[in-house]
């Protein structure tokens, strides 16, 4: 006895489509052309516009990260009464603190740099100006941001930027810190005023 398919009390094999031809079965050549086209015309204009959407978000993460860290060592002037003084470089911050009047370096030596992120950074009035910087003397450096023990910080504006963005923090005098102004694509002239 072999084993046969039925359907419909039928066998399989005698059943044949009546309703498709050959030309109905599928699509034609020129339909998934059309189909292939307009898939690669929707990848690109999605990758164009992801491009310019994650690059933002990483110098502003960035940012926030930075404006967090200036809050926690205001924080920290406050507790512990002691000023805290930033000498901020194009790609480090340089922690000091104040003690008998004189800038020095806080003990702990992580305590004593704020690092950025590969890629980002430090855009401040200095960096920006066409005049040579004086060079300081080692017992006094150059503080361009003040972090009192009473909460007040110097008022400033910082540009954060990487290749493609710039963004800014602006620091009042209460101690508040906002992320203003971020731009993209960066402007070709890098001298322009903060």
């Amino acid at each position: 006895m072999t084993n046969r398919l039925y359907l419909n009390d039928k066998p399989a094999s005698t059943l044949r489509p009546t309703s498709l031809t050959w030309q109905q079965a599928g699509f034609t050549l020129i339909e998934l052309l059309v189909v292939i086209v307009i898939i690669g015309i929707v990848t690109t204009l999605i990758t164009f516009n992801m491009g310019s959407w994650l690059t933002t978000p990483a110098i502003q993460t960035e940012a926030k990260r930075i404006a967090n860290e200036l809050h926690t060592l205001l924080d920290q002037a406050v507790v512990r009464q002691v000023p805290i003084g930033l000498n901020i470089k194009t790609d480090t911050i340089q922690i000091y603190q104040q003690q008998a009047g004189q800038w020095q370096l806080p003990k702990p030596p992580q305590l004593r740099k704020l690092l950025l992120a590969d890629g980002v950074r430090l855009v401040t009035p200095t960096t920006q100006s066409s005049k040579p910087v004086p060079k300081k003397t080692k017992q006094q450096p150059t503080i361009d941001l003040y972090l009192g023990a009473d909460g007040r910080m110097t008022p400033y504006r910082l540009g954060i930027e990487d290749s493609q963005t710039r963004c800014y923090l602006r620091i009042n005098r209460a101690g508040g810190i906002k992320i203003t102004d971020c731009t993209s694509p960066m402007p070709n002239n890098t001298n322009a005023s903060l």
